[in-house]
């Protein structure tokens, strides 16, 4: 195989299902743990993004300041 299964693909693959069977795991379970999974990912992504916006415009809210500050004190 070239590419790699997606969730649909291993949701309906017959041998992961005999797999799931023989451990006991639902389909729902499964699914509940990737939505999960991908929710706390997105999650953790957009803390990220929040932090770098955050830090550039305090950055630039630096720099503008600065600048202010040396036209009135120039």
């Amino acid at each position: 195989m070239d590419q790699e299964m997606t969730v649909q693909d291993l949701m309906h693959d017959p041998l992961i299902a005999m797999l799931m069977q023989a451990d006991g795991i639902r389909h729902e379970d499964l699914d509940q743990l990737l939505r999960g999974t991908a929710e706390a990912q997105v999650e953790h992504l957009q803390s990220q993004i929040r932090t770098a916006r955050a830090s550039e415009f305090y950055g630039n809210l630096e720099k503008t300041h600065s600048r202010a500050e040396i036209r009135i004190g120039g």
